[in-house]
């Protein structure tokens, strides 16, 4: 009978080591998991500093707080949704596209600690972490984002560009599921041939180009960024633009959606912020 009972609890031991879940270590400054396999999830955030057009100056100023308060209420939102010991990186749209495109911040959401037992645990400094070393730091980094600098350039398309290559198509999250966010005004130019050929970045094309049809787009080649079957979220802010008024109608919105479509992306949210 005892050696009955023996026997059971070390099958039952064996059962329960071989079934448990095995345990993540996590880099202790960085709050990521030490092996990649277990980042569940790849956030990527690819935001375009704020500004707007002045009706009479004709030249860009920057837009309200309170659209800014905004955007970071639409990102908080989506990041209470970010699974336990996903990567978030943002990056800031610019022409840095190539091999130098670096994110702007990058953090492990090391979770709330509402998975954790407090008679194994301790939820609490769980808690408290999760609000000082990830949450706090990553809207900190989108209100520097939000701040105005009248010097300031930018380049969507060659941004997405280097997302697609850099980061979503990085072989060490090709197991991940991924999400891209972009708040942007999302007014590029959508004619996006040239006389002869297809340009090698968008930033050839000038800013005047009016909204061109997305067939003419496809049936002229376009360029091609595989988003790796990333849900995307549009948060467009909104812009009163001189050369083309009737932008970011339905028609604009519906470019996009096509446009992510065609690039292995798929558009699942399309939010409207600020005032025109």
């Amino acid at each position: 009978m005892l050696v009955a009972l023996v026997g059971t609890a070390v099958a039952a031991f064996v059962y329960f080591y071989i079934t448990a879940p095995e345990t993540v270590r996590v880099d202790g400054t960085t709050l990521c998991p030490e092996d990649d396999r277990f980042i569940p999830h790849l956030e990527i955030l690819l935001f375009e500093r704020n500004r707007r057009v002045n009706m009479l100056t004709r030249e860009f100023e920057p837009i309200s707080r309170n659209t800014v308060v905004e955007i970071r209420r639409q990102i908080e939102k989506h990041l209470n949704a970010v699974p336990k010991y996903s990567l978030v990186e943002v990056y800031e749209v610019s022409y840095d596209s190539s091999e130098q495109f670096r994110p702007f911040a990058t953090f492990c959401n090391p979770g709330d600690g509402s998975d954790i037992n407090e008679f194994t645990g301790n939820p609490r400094l769980a808690a408290q972490r999760y609000q000082e070393m990830f949450r706090t730091p990553f809207l900190l980094a989108i209100d520097k984002l939000s701040e105005w600098d009248p010097k300031y350039q930018h380049s969507l398309m060659d941004s997405l560009g280097g997302v697609a290559r850099l980061v979503l198509g990085n072989p060490r999250y090709e197991h991940t599921t991924k999400s891209l966010t972009i708040v942007s005004d999302f007014v590029v130019p959508e004619n996006f041939s040239l006389p002869d050929r297809i340009p090698s970045s968008f930033a050839e094309v000038s800013s005047s180009s009016t909204l061109g049809r997305f067939g003419d787009f496809a049936a002229a080649g376009g360029l091609t960024l595989d988003f790796r079957g990333a849900e995307i979220r549009m948060i467009l802010n909104r812009m009163r633009y001189v050369t083309i008024p009737d932008i970011q109608g339905t028609e604009h919105t519906v470019w996009w959606e096509r446009f992510f479509d065609s690039q292995n992306g798929s558009v699942t949210e399309v939010i409207h912020v600020g005032e025109r």
